[in-house]
């Protein structure tokens, strides 16, 4: 699994607080699965306890339109958390199997 769509983006916060991270990454269902995973990295404020809110973007693709997201919906949900390294987004179409990418936001709240 590929790392080369991730990217991060720092968030301003009001405060002393350290920035908040959030960006966007593409999961890749291949020709034809029902489930498909990103594992994204750089993020080194990132805690064994930290919370990551995930959420599918509905905006075209390469190869969906964001209309195809409206109508099919896929859950997203985050796992395999790493002290100062990154995380797993897992992605799952649950009506049929899924094909091509799609851009999920992620936010370290």
């Amino acid at each position: 699994m590929s790392c080369a769509n991730t990217y991060y983006d720092p968030i301003p916060t009001a405060g002393e607080a350290e920035p908040n991270v959030g960006g966007v990454s593409a999961v890749d269902f291949g020709v034809s699965n029902n489930t498909a995973q990103k594992i994204v990295t750089g993020v080194s404020s990132i805690k064994t306890t930290s919370v990551i809110l995930a959420q599918m973007r509905i905006e075209d693709t390469t190869t969906h339109s964001s209309e195809d997201m409206l109508i099919d919906p896929i859950r997203v949900h985050v796992k395999d958390i790493i002290a100062g390294v990154g995380f797993t987004i897992y992605a799952q179409m649950d009506n049929a199997p899924a094909n091509g990418t799609y851009k999920v936001n992620w936010f370290l709240a």
